[in-house]
């Protein structure tokens, strides 16, 4: 994975960040909760490895990759 292709997910998923908050939300995991933050980052970590790992186009198939992700 290139540092373009790296900015690319790490700006695909800030721009819209609700996959991790549900993810989150559905793990029963509060934001009252002092590791929240880094529970959040390694969400968008495991993002972006998913990004890299997605076996089509993402541009093509943005909504079978969110169900991927």
């Amino acid at each position: 994975m290139t540092q373009s292709d790296l900015q690319t997910a790490f700006d695909f998923i800030i721009q819209d960040d609700t996959l991790i908050y549900g993810v989150l939300k559905d793990l029963h995991v509060p934001r009252q909760r002092s590791n929240f933050a880094d529970l959040y980052q390694i969400g968008v970590i495991a993002f972006v490895e998913a990004y890299n790992h997605f076996p089509g186009n993402i541009e093509v198939e943005t909504h079978r990759f969110m169900v991927y992700a």
